[in-house]
C-alpha cells in the first residue's frame, strides 16, 4: 500500500468498502494458506467487535507504522480483509488513520472514541504507536483496546506482556492482545491481564493470562474478553493525594499521613472526611501530603502551561488533588473531576459601624406615603384654583402659582397671611389642613424617635465603598479570573479595573486577615465557607466582630475533587461521592465543622474606634449639611441659569420638542466617582445631540470634525457642536454634518459645515439646526443583509448577490421582496449573504457586532431581541404546528360504538331484561327462563318465533318489545348502510399525546425548543418532547423522514409547511403528511436591524407602506401557489377488506349459534336419560 494512501484519513460508515475499491493501489494474489490466515483473523476480529464493542460507537482502526516491503505480500492484504468485514457489518463508525508522527496533530476526532483496534507488524512498533495515539486530545484510556497482528512471533506471550505493560503505563486497562499461534497459522490467542487480582495493585506483570483462543471467528472458551477488572474491595492499594491547607475542607491533617479509615468520627475537613470514607469502603489507603509552597493551587494558562499542584497532577505525580478547587472548563478538560458542593466569594472589610442619623428621607416618609402626599397636594391645589373663579375671592388664590405657595404653607402647618373668602376654597383648604395636622404630628413623632433610637449600620457596604476608602485588596491568586475588564458592562469593567489595580495576592491567610482585622486598611475577597469557619474567631473581648463580610456574593461556583486523567478508580470514586452527597454527609460535616473555632485571637483587648452612642449636637449635623448643600445647589443653579439661559435655552426651545426627556451630561472631570458614560442601556443614537463648551479652542472646526466623526461611529446623526469663537468669547458657532449630501454614504468627513452662529441667544442665520439628514433617495449606498435560507421568507436567493430592484415581479420570498422594494423606493443596494451554517440563528451575533445591517429569516419578535436590536414588524403572524405521517383510518365498524354507543346499549340491555322477566312472570313461569330469554332476544333482533303467546298480558309485553325492536332494527340497518356506503377517514395521530404514544422521533429547529418549558403546567409532556427532540439542520431531509420513513414528527412553521407540504403527495394525490389544526404557539414576524441603524426610520416607514398596500398578502398568495418539489408515493384504495368486520361478526354469530345448538342437544339427552 502506497505512503500517500496511508496518510489519508477517511470517516467511514456503511460505504467503507466502496472507499477501498477506488483507492489507487494494486494487491497481488495471495497464496491459499495466507488467505486462510487473514480470513481467520478477520473473522475473529469481527466476532470480537460484535460481541464486546457497543453498537453505534466510534472505533479507531490504527494502521501499522512500518511500511510493507514488496516481498511481504501476506501482510499487505490484512487491512482490506478486516476493514471490509467491519464496513459490511455497519454497526460502528470507523476512523482509519496511519498515525505518523509528522501528521498526528492534524487528526481531530469528535467525540471521544470508545474502542481502539491497533494493527502491528513488528514487535518494536507498538510503543511508538501508543505514544502517538496518546498525544491526541481525544485520547480515551478508558476505551476498549484490541491489538491484532497477522505476523508470526517466536514467543507471543512475552510480546503480549510488553504490550499490556505499555497499556498500563498509559492507564489503559481494558486491553486484549490477539496474536497468532506459532504452530497453527489459523489459531489466534487472546491475552489479557487482571491488575488487581489476588490482592495485587497493578505491579505484577507475570500474570498475563491466555483467556481465550479463536479460529475463523469461533472461540474455544466463549468468555467475556472485557470483564470488569476493578474490584469492589482492594488490598490497601495506595492513592497519592496532594493537599492545600484550607479549612473547612482540610483541617489539621499531618503532612505525609495516611487515611483514617478506623475512626470516621474525627472531623478532618469536608474533603478529607470524604476521602477517608472512600478509603474505608474500597479498602484503599490515601496518602496525604502538602505542597512545599503554601496556597499553591496552580493555574492553567491559555498557552497550555500549568503551575502549582495542578502541574503535579498533570505530570501524574499525584492521583488526586484537593483544596476547594473550583470547577472550570480548562480543569475539566485536562483532569477528571467530581462536583460535590457549592461555594461563593464574598468581600470582607473591617467592621466599622456607624449610627443612622436621618441619612435619607425614607427614614421619615417612604415612597408610597410621599407619593400620596404629593398627589393630594396637587389635587387639592387644582380644585382650590378652579373654585376660586368668584370675583369676591382674593386675587392671590385666583393665581395658580400663588395658590400653590399658600397650599404648600398649609401642608407644612404654617399660617397664611390672607384667608380665603369663598366656601369652595375654604372647603378644599380645610381638607388639606386636616391632612396636614396628621402629617406634621407623624413627622414630629418619627423625627423624635429617629433621633432617640441609635441604629447601627456598616460604613463600608459595597465595592464602591472599598474603592472610595482606598483600602488595599487582598485575595488568593486563583480568584483574579472573576474580575474581567473586557465584559459588556462598562461600569463593571471600570470597577474591576480599579480592583485589579489594588490587588495583592495573599502569601498566608493569617497575614491578610491581620491587615483587615487589626491594621484595618485592607479588604479581602475570600470564599464564604472559609470565612464562616475562621471569621467568627476574629472578635474583641466584648464579642464584637472585627471583620464584616457582605451578604451579596461576588460569584458562586461549584467545588470539585480533581483526579489525574486515566485514574482507574475514577468511576467508582465518582459514584461513591454522589452517594455520599445524596446521603447528606457533606451538609453534616459542614454543620459540625462550622460550630468549632479555628483559633482564638481574643486573649488581649482590641480597641476599635466607634462613633459615640450619646445623642448630641453632632447628631443633627446631617440636617445642616443637607441645608447648606441645598443652598449651594440653588445658588449654583441660579448662576448657571443666568449664564446659559440665552443660547442654550433658546436653542433647546427652538429645536427640542416640549415634554421630551433631555439628558444633560456634565464634564467628566466634574463627575466624581462616575464609572459609566452616556452609552448605557438607555442609549438612543437617534436623539438630538448638542455638544457645548465654554472653553476656548485654537481650531474649533477641527475639534468639531473629530466629535462628529465619533458620533457617526456610534450612529448618532442629529448632532450639533456649539463652540466659542477663538477671538470673541461671546460668539458661539454651531457645526454639523450632512452624511448623505452630494451622493455620499457617510464616509466624507471633510464636509463639516458651519450652520449657524449665536451670541446672547440671538442666531445670525436663524436656520433649523436639526434638519432631516436622510434624503428621500440615496446614491446606491450598500446595506449588508445576513440571511437564513427559510422559505417562503427567503427563496432561491444566491449567496453574495445584490437586490433585484429592476424586476420586482420575480418572487424571491416575503422578506427579500420587501427589501427589494425598499431598494427601489430609496435607491440603495442590498447585499445578501448567507451564514456558513444552515439554519444558523448566529446571524444575530453578526448584527450585534455590526458586521451586518439587517438580519432576515423569519425571526420571531421576542423581548431580548427587541432590547438588543431595532425591529420592524411587517404585519405577519406565524405559528408552529405539529406535522406527522398521514395515517388515515377507515371507519369499518370495528367497534360497537360506531352503531350503538354505550349509553344506548345499556338502555337496550336493561329494557330487554325487564321485559323478559315480566313476560316470564306473566306466563306463570310455565316455561324455563332461558327459553323465554331466547324468544325475546329473537324478537329484539326482528326475527320470527315458532310459537305465539296466548295470554293478553304476555302479548302486551311482546308488543312493546316488537315496537322497540322495529325502530332499533330500522336504525341499525340505516346506520350500517350509511357506514358501508360512505367511506370515512380519520387520522390515527391527532395530538401530541398520540405522537408520544406512537414513539415518534421529534424534529424541530433549535430556536423552537424554548416553547416547551419543563416548569409549567405541561411539565411531563414537555419533558417527554425534549427527551425525543432532535435539532433539524435540513428541513427537507426532516420532512422526508416524516413522509417516507414515517417514524418521525416535526414541529414546523405554518408558512413553511404550507409552502412545502402540499408537494408531499402520493400518485393518487393523497397527502403523505398531516399537520394538526391547533398551533403550539403564535408569534409576530419581524425584520431586525442593528441598534442605531441610520436608515431604520426610513426603512420602517417604507415597510408600513408596503404592508398597507397589501403586497405582503399578495406575495404570500403567489408563493404558496408555487410547487416546491413533486414527490410521489403510493397509497391504499378502498377494497374488500373494508367489509371484513361485517363478515367477521357474521362468522362469530354462526359459531355461537352452533355451540348453543350442540349444548342444547346434549342438555336434552341428559334430561331424557334422567327422566
Amino acid at each position: 500500500m502506497s505512503t500517500s494512501f496511508r496518510q489519508e484519513k477517511c470517516y467511514l460508515g456503511t460505504q467503507l468498502f466502496d472507499c477501498f475499491q477506488i483507492c489507487y493501489f494494486k494487491l497481488e494474489e495471495l497464496p491459499d494458506y495466507e488467505k486462510h490466515k487473514r480470513q481467520s483473523l478477520t473473522e475473529c476480529v469481527l466476532n470480537a467487535t460484535q460481541r464486546f464493542f457497543e453498537e453505534g460507537a466510534n472505533i479507531i482502526y490504527s494502521l501499522p507504522l512500518s511500511e510493507v516491503k514488496t516481498s511481504h505480500i501476506s501482510i499487505t492484504a490484512l487491512d482490506r480483509f478486516v476493514l471490509a468485514s467491519l464496513a459490511r457489518d455497519s454497526h460502528w463508525s470507523l476512523v482509519i488513520k496511519n498515525v505518523t508522527l509528522e501528521q498526528h496533530k492534524l487528526l481531530k476526532i469528535q467525540p471521544k472514541p470508545g474502542h481502539y483496534i491497533i494493527q502491528i507488524r513488528h514487535q518494536e512498533e507498538f510503543i511508538e504507536h501508543i505514544d502517538i495515539l496518546k498525544s491526541y486530545k481525544e485520547w480515551n484510556p478508558h476505551a476498549k483496546f484490541l491489538i491484532i497482528s497477522a505476523s508470526k512471533f517466536d514467543n507471543p506471550k512475552i510480546l503480549a506482556t510488553e504490550i499490556i505493560k505499555k497499556l498500563w503505563e498509559v492507564h489503559a486497562l481494558n486491553g486484549v492482545v490477539l496474536l497468532l499461534d506459532h504452530s497453527n497459522d489459523t489459531l489466534f490467542h487472546a491475552y489479557t491481564w487482571f491488575p488487581y487480582e489476588e490482592g495485587n495493585c497493578g505491579t505484577d506483570f507475570d500474570k498475563i493470562v491466555l483467556m481465550d483462543s479463536c479460529t475463523f471467528g469461533r472461540s474455544t472458551k466463549f468468555v467475556n474478553w472485557y470483564p470488569n477488572k476493578i474490584p469492589d474491595k482492594f488490598n490497601k492499594c495506595p492513592i497519592r493525594v496532594r493537599m492545600i491547607k484550607w479549612p473547612p475542607y482540610i483541617i489539621n491533617v499531618p503532612n505525609g499521613s495516611w487515611s483514617n479509615s478506623t475512626n470516621l468520627h474525627i472531623n478532618r475537613g469536608i474533603e478529607v472526611n470524604m476521602l477517608d470514607m472512600i478509603a474505608k469502603i474500597f479498602n484503599v489507603r490515601m496518602y496525604y501530603y502538602y505542597s512545599a509552597v503554601p496556597l499553591n493551587w496552580g493555574d492553567i494558562y491559555p498557552n497550555g502551561s500549568i503551575t502549582g499542584n495542578l502541574k503535579h497532577l498533570y505530570d501524574e505525580e499525584d492521583d488526586i488533588t484537593i483544596g476547594a478547587y473550583a470547577k472550570t472548563m480548562l480543569r475539566s478538560f485536562l483532569f477528571l473531576d467530581t462536583f460535590y458542593h457549592y461555594d461563593s466569594l464574598h468581600w470582607c472589610v473591617p467592621h466599622s459601624p456607624q449610627h443612622s442619623k436621618l441619612g435619607s428621607v425614607s427614614k421619615i416618609m417612604d415612597n408610597g406615603a410621599f407619593t400620596v402626599t404629593l398627589f393630594l397636594y396637587f389635587f387639592l391645589t387644582v380644585m382650590m384654583w378652579v373654585s376660586s373663579g368668584d370675583s369676591t375671592e382674593c386675587r392671590s388664590y385666583q393665581n395658580f402659582t400663588n395658590g400653590m405657595f399658600k397650599m404648600f404653607s398649609v401642608l407644612l402647618g404654617l399660617p397664611v397671611n390672607t384667608q380665603p373668602r369663598t366656601d369652595g376654597v375654604r372647603f378644599f383648604m380645610a381638607i388639606l389642613m386636616v391632612y396636614s395636622f396628621y402629617l406634621v404630628t407623624a413627622y414630629q413623632t418619627l423625627l423624635a424617635s429617629a433621633l432617640a433610637n441609635v441604629n447601627h449600620q456598616e460604613r463600608i457596604r459595597n465595592i464602591e465603598d472599598i474603592i472610595r476608602n482606598d483600602l488595599k485588596i487582598y485575595a488568593i491568586k486563583t480568584s483574579v479570573r472573576y474580575f474581567p475588564t473586557d465584559g459588556s458592562n462598562e461600569k463593571m469593567n471600570k470597577i474591576n479595573a480599579a480592583v485589579l489595580a489594588r490587588w495583592k495576592n495573599c502569601k498566608t491567610m493569617e497575614e491578610c486577615l491581620h491587615h483587615v482585622a487589626f491594621t484595618r486598611n485592607a479588604a479581602v475577597c475570600l470564599p464564604k465557607l472559609f470565612m464562616e469557619y475562621i471569621g467568627n474567631s476574629y472578635r474583641t473581648q466584648n464579642s464584637d466582630p472585627l471583620i464584616h463580610c457582605f451578604d451579596k456574593t461576588v460569584v458562586s461556583y461549584p467545588i470539585s475533587i480533581l483526579m489525574r486523567k486515566g485514574l482507574h478508580l475514577y468511576e467508582k470514586i465518582n459514584c461513591l461521592i454522589i452517594r455520599i452527597v445524596s446521603a447528606g454527609f457533606i451538609l453534616k460535616w459542614e454543620r459540625d465543622i462550622l460550630s468549632t473555632r479555628y483559633e482564638n485571637f481574643t486573649n488581649f483587648a482590641i480597641d476599635v474606634k466607634n462613633d459615640s452612642e450619646t445623642l448630641d449636637f453632632d447628631s443633627l449635623k446631617p440636617i445642616f449639611v443637607v441645608w447648606m448643600v441645598g443652598c449651594a445647589a440653588a445658588t449654583t443653579a441660579l448662576v448657571l441659569e443666568i449664564i446659559y439661559n440665552k443660547c442654550l435655552y433658546n436653542a433647546a426651545k427652538r429645536f427640542f420638542k416640549e415634554g421630551d426627556n433631555v439628558i444633560y451630561s456634565l464634564p467628566l472631570d466634574e463627575v466624581e466617582g462616575s464609572y459609566f458614560g452616556l452609552k448605557h442601556k438607555e442609549w438612543e443614537p437617534r436623539a438630538k445631540f448638542l455638544i457645548i463648551s465654554a472653553s476656548n479652542f485654537d481650531n474649533p472646526k477641527s475639534l468639531a470634525t473629530e466629535i462628529l466623526k465619533k458620533l457617526w461611529e456610534v450612529h448618532a446623526v442629529n448632532s450639533v457642536v456649539l463652540f466659542s469663537d477663538p477671538f470673541d468669547n461671546a460668539l458661539f458657532h454651531a457645526y454639523t454634518w450632512f452624511p448623505y449630501e452630494g451622493g455620499d454614504c457617510g464616509n466624507n468627513f471633510d464636509k463639516i459645515v458651519l450652520i449657524d452662529s449665536c451670541t446672547l441667544g440671538k442666531s445670525t442665520e436663524f436656520v433649523n439646526w436639526y434638519p432631516n439628514k436622510i434624503p428621500d433617495k440615496l446614491n446606491d449606498c450598500t446595506i449588508r443583509v445576513r440571511m437564513t435560507k427559510w422559505p417562503p421568507y427567503i427563496i432561491n436567493v444566491p449567496n453574495g448577490s445584490w437586490s433585484n430592484s429592476i424586476n420586482l415581479h420575480h418572487n424571491r420570498g416575503f422578506e427579500v421582496s420587501i427589501l427589494d422594494m425598499i431598494d427601489a423606493a430609496i435607491n440603495v443596494n442590498m447585499f445578501y449573504q448567507y451564514s456558513d451554517i444552515p439554519l444558523d440563528r448566529g446571524n444575530l451575533k453578526h448584527l450585534h457586532d455590526e458586521r451586518a445591517d439587517i438580519a432576515i429569516g423569519a425571526y420571531a419578535k421576542t423581548m431580548p431581541r427587541s432590547l438588543m436590536f431595532d425591529e420592524s414588524f411587517y404585519n405577519v403572524y406565524a405559528s408552529l404546528l405539529w406535522c406527522v405521517p398521514h395515517s388515515p383510518v377507515h371507519s369499518k365498524l370495528h367497534t360497537l360504538s360506531k352503531i350503538v354507543n354505550s349509553r344506548a346499549f345499556v338502555v337496550i340491555a336493561g329494557l330487554y331484561l325487564i321485559l323478559t322477566v315480566l313476560i316470564w312472570l306473566s306466563n306463570g313461569q310455565k316455561k324455563s327462563f332461558g327459553s323465554c330469554m331466547l324468544k325475546t332476544f329473537q324478537i329484539l333482533l326482528g326475527l320470527s318465533i315458532p310459537t305465539q303467546f296466548q295470554t293478553n298480558r304476555v302479548r302486551f309485553f311482546i308488543a312493546i318489545l316488537m315496537v322497540y325492536s322495529f325502530y332499533l332494527v330500522i336504525a341499525y340497518q340505516s346506520l350500517l348502510t350509511s357506514a358501508l356506503a360512505v367511506v370515512l377517514y380519520e387520522e390515527q395521530i391527532n395530538n401530541v399525546e398520540d405522537i408520544l404514544k406512537s414513539n415518534l422521533k421529534i424534529y424541530g429547529v433549535k430556536t423552537a425548543a424554548k416553547y416547551f418549558s419543563t416548569d409549567g403546567s405541561n411539565e411531563e409532556i414537555n419533558a417527554a418532547i425534549l427527551a425525543r427532540w432532535r435539532y433539524c439542520d435540513n428541513m427537507v431531509k426532516c420532512f422526508d423522514y416524516v413522509a417516507f420513513r414515517r417514524d418521525s414528527a416535526i414541529l414546523a412553521s405554518k408558512f413553511y409547511m404550507e409552502y412545502i407540504i402540499n408537494n408531499y403527495r402520493s400518485k393518487n394525490n393523497d397527502p403523505l403528511i398531516h399537520c394538526f389544526d391547533k398551533s403550539v404557539v403564535n408569534f409576530p414576524m419581524t425584520i431586525y436591524m442593528r441598534k442605531g441603524f441610520e436608515l431604520y426610520e426610513r426603512i420602517d416607514s417604507v415597510i408600513m407602506r408596503i404592508v398597507s398596500s397589501g403586497f405582503i398578502l399578495k406575495w404570500q398568495r403567489d408563493i404558496l401557489h408555487t410547487n416546491f418539489t413533486i414527490l410521489k408515493h403510493s397509497s391504499d384504495d378502498l377494497s374488500f377488506d373494508s367489509l371484513k368486520p361485517v363478515f367477521l361478526v357474521w362468522l362469530v354469530g354462526c359459531v355461537v349459534s352452533t355451540v348453543i345448538f350442540f349444548l342444547e342437544v346434549i342438555y336434552n339427552k341428559w334430561n331424557n336419560r334422567i327422566l
